[in-house]
């Protein structure tokens, strides 16, 4: 009888084992993987294009190239949750095609991100996602300095920031979040980043290129801020949770927690024995 009690015991204890143990694994894994679409027509800035995509592979986010015919033709739409357009020379173009606009407009409203960088934040602007006006465009090529506000966007990065800029837009909020201005270089005024939300979605313009100096070279800083923007922590691959934002996989308490288990575990298996 005093053994059927152990064996009783024992059971119980290895049930409430596994139980932790499936727990703790739910906890370790993310909600769901971020789906990530990069804009990578034919008039899109290579160093760029090339920068933003070795970002995403460092931070081991997986993502698809998508064009006009996606953006246009609403494919996007619940397949991604993040569209990231980068600097080019498509401004004008995408804003004479009303469809391609819209589609911009579609995927936001549905509760999806666009992050527009240089030609992507004019885009982005003239779609009516972000509540702003271009002032300025077209003032040549070199460094410039960030003052940032303190934001989620900003988060571990210093007040002042130094990027790139390639005659991208020098913007004006008209209700739209400011995360930085310009504050020297070769521009010294005007809003540089700013954030608005349409919809159950939201959208980011990035006046400058904060991946990459002029020649091609990674900006880690800048890298941060994309990782920043895109709700990514660092060195941890992204999962998303419900309809908000997106949380790192715990991996500290996850290991404390398992570690807990097996103690108790090995515990419980030496007393029954």
């Amino acid at each position: 009888m005093p053994g059927s009690v152990r064996g009783g015991n024992g059971g119980v204890g290895l049930r409430s084992v596994v139980a932790l143990v499936l727990g703790a694994l739910l906890l370790a894994q993310p909600a769901g993987c971020l789906r990530v679409a990069v804009y990578a027509p034919r008039d899109v800035e290579p160093a760029c294009l090339k920068a933003i995509e070795r970002v995403l592979r460092d931070a081991g986010i997986q993502f698809d190239e998508v064009g006009d015919g996606d953006i246009a033709g609403g494919g996007i739409v619940g397949k991604y949750d993040v569209l990231i357009l980068p600097g080019g020379a498509y401004a004008q173009r995408v804003e004479g095609q009303p469809g391609f606009l819209k589609g911009l407009r579609e995927f936001v409203r549905s509760g999806g991100r666009v992050i527009g960088i240089c030609a992507g934040a004019i885009a982005v602007v003239k779609a009516g996602l972000v509540r702003a006006k271009i002032e300025r465009v077209g003032l040549g090529v070199g460094r410039v300095t960030l003052r940032l506000e303190r934001d989620r966007l900003t988060e571990g990065l210093p007040d002042r920031l130094e990027v790139t800029y390639i005659n991208g837009p020098v913007m004006r909020s008209e209700g739209a979040r400011v995360v930085a201005r310009y504050a020297g270089g070769i521009v010294r005024s005007g809003d540089a980043i700013l954030v608005d939300r349409y919809g159950r979605g939201e959208a980011v313009a990035i006046g400058p290129h904060p991946c990459h100096d002029e020649n091609g070279n990674l900006n880690a800083e800048g890298a941060r801020l994309l990782l920043n923007a895109l709700g990514v922590k660092r060195g941890v691959k992204p999962g998303r949770v419900g309809g908000g934002g997106w949380w790192p996989t715990p991996v500290l308490p996850v290991a404390v927690v398992l570690g807990l288990v097996v103690a108790l575990a090995v515990r419980g298996w030496v007393r029954s024995g």
